[in-house]
């Protein structure tokens, strides 16, 4: 399965899915978020760095 994005333009928001398989589990926290773009304006990249210990835990137990 290809990864899909979905931009919402009307509130900002990005929905990145990268398979198909149904969630067990999410965590929300507090977090900076860098979006980088290319020339055309596509996303090349999105950075998350948790503030929140919780959500940082979380993520770092995530494998690639």
């Amino acid at each position: 399965m290809p990864v899909q994005v979905s931009i919402d333009s009307e509130f900002g928001n990005v929905l990145i899915i990268l398979s198909n398989k149904s969630p067990v589990r999410s965590e929300e926290g507090l977090a900076f978020v860098t979006v980088g773009v290319d020339d055309e304006g596509r996303i090349v990249y999105i950075s998350i760095e948790p503030e929140d210990r919780e959500l940082a835990r979380f993520i770092g137990s995530v494998r690639a």
